[in-house]
């Protein structure tokens, strides 16, 4: 007997709204260029794409080190993140996604 593949259903509904996969980024890492945005379009696994979050105005963020993490030998770990929005703000996202038509078949939010 053949296996068959099996390919789950992931698909979403919010609303009206229906996505392909209920995955999508988080908000910051790796979605903060136009190249970062047209990766995580082109990904057939991600449903809907976040862009970092981002201000009227180009943002620089907080002064360094702005992330700061434990060592593996410590007992207790932690994590601090202080990046301080630094974005390129909201009118050069707007211009990224304005000259690419493929956004239409992704969802994507600021």
């Amino acid at each position: 007997m053949e296996m068959q593949r099996c390919e789950p259903n992931l698909e979403t509904k919010i609303g009206p709204k229906i996505f392909k996969t209920c995955l999508w980024n988080a908000a910051g890492p790796r979605c903060t260029t136009a190249e970062e945005l047209k990766i995580l379009r082109e990904c057939r696994f991600v449903g809907a794409v976040v862009t970092k979050t981002c201000t009227l105005d180009k943002r620089e963020g907080n002064i360094f080190p702005r992330i700061d993490h434990s060592k593996p030998e410590d007992v207790h770990s932690y994590s601090i993140n202080s990046v301080g929005l630094a974005n390129m703000g909201i009118h050069q996202y707007i211009e990224w996604i304005s000259k690419e038509k493929k956004w239409d078949k992704k969802s994507l939010f600021f």
